[in-house]
């Protein structure tokens, strides 16, 4: 009974802080277009959630890859599974890099040219500059979803929900601000700023661990 107990306690725990970060994560990629549309320049608002709505479509390449990655990470066992695992996370990053640079690079060159025939070009020449910024934070996404799996598979939630947990006023708080001096471009500005630091300190964080051995579950 007594070992039920804490099975169910750190089941409890597990579950609480995945759920906190799964919360928060979402919180701050969307919620950037409800404080567009409560600032000054909320007339500016589909000049960026077009965009926005459509490079992000690329985070379905990341996602069916990590689906697969986890539980490869999660199965390992013994003294180096952490590493195992590490490698698995280091390769598909390498893998996702080569398949999506192109792809950003053809878009933030060719950005203005398919918003005018898309659209007009009296669209693109206001939301070209979001799509280009857009198009790197969703590179930076998409390769911060893989030390996100790892440390999810090391049963490091608790560090994945309390680094959301220190972004989200950070973000809150920048947002308006970079709205006011650049508009939709700062707006798209703090959105790449974000999802790069998640992406460098979910990295560090993976490293620290795969480096230091902590590959036990979080109590």
């Amino acid at each position: 009974v007594r070992g039920t107990r804490a099975e169910i306690r750190d089941i409890l725990s597990f579950g609480s802080w995945m759920m906190v970060s799964n919360l928060v994560s979402p919180l701050m990629v969307y919620a950037d277009r409800f404080v567009i549309a409560a600032s000054s320049v909320a007339s500016h608002l589909a000049y960026y959630t077009t965009p926005f709505e459509l490079v992000t479509r690329l985070l379905v390449l990341p996602a069916a890859v990590t689906t697969v990655l986890f539980p490869m990470m999660a199965r390992e066992q013994g003294a180096d599974r952490h590493r195992v695992a590490g490698s698995l996370m280091v390769r598909g990053m390498l893998a996702m890099l080569l398949v999506l640079l192109p792809v950003v690079i053809a878009g933030s060159l060719f950005a203005g040219d398919f918003l005018a025939w898309w659209l007009s070009p009296e669209f693109a020449a206001l939301a070209v500059g979001p799509t280009v910024l857009l198009c790197w934070g969703v590179l930076f996404n998409s390769l911060a979803q893989f030390p996100f799996s790892y440390l999810q598979s090391m049963g490091k939630v608790r560090q994945i929900a309390v680094l959301h947990l220190l972004e989200l006023p950070v973000y809150f708080m920048a947002l308006p601000w970079f709205l006011e001096r650049w508009g939709i471009l700062g707006a798209a500005i703090a959105w790449v700023a974000r999802v790069a630091f998640d992406l460098l300190a979910l990295s560090a964080l993976s490293a620290i661990i795969a480096l230091s051995g902590s590959g036990q579950r979080d109590d």
